[in-house]
């Protein structure tokens, strides 16, 4: 059970007061931030609410989690009417996104969506449809999403003009590549998911376990990146099994310190998604090991769908080839990672701008 940020019990009570009173003090504009899934220190969806803020700068994004007090809360603070659908792949899978989402629009009917993920049907099997999310999506004033398979479910149930944004997380993407990398090093990062993953995760752990032994034996650094603590122990295994367990990285929290780290190094691979998305805004050359759709849906958004690999079918030798390309010409795949990233990053930065102007309009 997800607890929420405002429980019933009188100290949740005079939090939510002072949560009231920082929103009056605020001269912002404020708008709900509904649904996410924050304070599990997963990196990406605390990264994702820090993306928010960065694009819509003139906005105080109030988390909205559907629970008694965030109800209330909606309620009564001051020129709050609007609200902005969470980031991450929450459209078409469990079911506390969509109620989440009908509780807001209950009390505001204003919602827009920016960036969030459209799950595959086909994938999520038995869990909330797309067609049960289409009255929530028919009322919002704007539907931007992350990338071109997004936007295409969205129109397989007749909904037009959706935007392809872009993660939310684009906003951190540097200005430059790192004109000096540590050549020879990679970085490597997953996970569990519980058994929703392409294939199974005992096959992970072995090709990346080779893949990690493969990079030693050259005479390569390697560097482990977790980015959720359930995904450390697995993380362990390969890191033992592989004899590099010399530099294995916990960052669960802080997105630009995650980036700092990455942007050292010649290559990544990554399969937790948000994991991929900040190396790749690091404009460090990256591999996207595909354990669920809205990693590829991602890559495609920055014309990177190439170097995304399903963990069914992925095999070390195959990612090795690649990474052993890019560390001999990393300005090259810097470069093309970069041109590509900045293209879609421009876009969605004039996109926030429409979105701002729509929900707060210039008086």
């Amino acid at each position: 059970m997800v607890r929420h940020p405002f429980s019933k019990t009188g100290r949740a009570l005079n939090q939510g007061s002072l949560f009231v009173k920082a929103a009056l003090l605020d001269h912002r504009l404020p708008v709900a931030y509904v649904g996410g899934w924050l304070g599990k220190r997963n990196l990406g969806d605390d990264a994702l609410l820090a993306a928010y803020r960065k694009l819509f700068p003139a906005l105080n994004f109030v988390h909205f989690d559907g629970g008694r007090i965030a109800r209330k809360l909606a309620k009564h603070i001051p020129r709050l009417r609007s609200g902005m659908l969470a980031g991450g792949t929450i459209i078409g899978q469990m079911p506390e996104w969509l109620e989440i989402a009908k509780a807001f629009l209950k009390i505001h009917p204003e919602l827009v969506v920016f960036g969030s993920g459209v799950e595959e049907p086909s994938f999520w099997q038995g869990e909330t449809t797309l067609e049960d999310w289409k009255p929530v999506l028919e009322q919002c004033r704007s539907i931007g999403v992350r990338g071109p398979r997004s936007a295409e479910l969205m129109g397989d149930i007749g909904l037009k003009s959706v935007e392809v944004v872009g993660d939310p997380v684009l906003t951190f993407t540097l200005k430059d590549v790192n004109a000096a990398p540590l050549l020879d090093s990679v970085g490597l990062n997953f996970g569990t998911s519980d058994g929703k993953v392409w294939g199974d995760e005992d096959r992970i752990l072995r090709e990346m376990t080779t893949l990690a032994r493969t990079a030693r034996e050259s005479g390569w650094r390697v560097e482990w990146y977790v980015v959720w603590p359930k995904d450390l122990e697995i993380t362990m295994q390969a890191a033992e099994a592989s004899g590099t367990s010399q530099h294995i990285h916990v960052i669960c929290k802080d997105h630009e310190l995650f980036m700092r780290q990455v942007r050292r190094l010649s290559v990544f691979v990554g399969m937790k998604l948000h994991a991929t998305v900040l190396a790749t805004c690091a404009l460090t050359p990256s591999v996207m090991l595909e354990y669920r759709p809205k990693c590829r849906d991602f890559m495609q958004s920055i014309n990177q769908e190439g170097f995304s690999f399903k963990t069914d079918s992925f095999r070390a030798g195959a990612v090795w080839e690649i990474l052993t390309g890019w560390n001999q010409h990393r300005q090259v795949a810097a470069s093309a990672l970069a041109s590509a990233i900045h293209a879609r990053q421009a876009r969605q930065r004039t996109a926030a701008n429409t979105v701002s102007e729509l929900i707060n309009p210039r008086r």
